[in-house]
């Protein structure tokens, strides 16, 4: 699949916002699963299903969501 630069920087500015999130959930005592999940909905759709070419996370384990993100971040993915 090729991703053009303005999908690449749409993706960019979503894993961004994701990792912001979870720096200030780190240093939060609970986190806020609404909030996380509205995050990821705006691309996966709701539950994660996924929709055309952005794929579903609903049967991926947090590690493994963490380890795609990070992947991604890195160019890697």
């Amino acid at each position: 699949m090729k991703i053009d630069f303005s999908s690449k920087f749409t993706i960019g500015a979503a894993v961004a916002l994701v990792l912001s999130a979870a720096s200030a959930m780190a240093q939060s005592p609970e986190p806020n699963a609404s909030l996380i999940a509205a995050n990821c909905a705006v691309c996966h759709g709701a539950g994660g299903a996924g929709a055309g070419d952005i794929a579903k996370i609903n049967d991926k384990t947090p590690a493994q969501i963490a380890e795609s993100m990070r992947a991604f971040r890195d160019d890697k993915k």
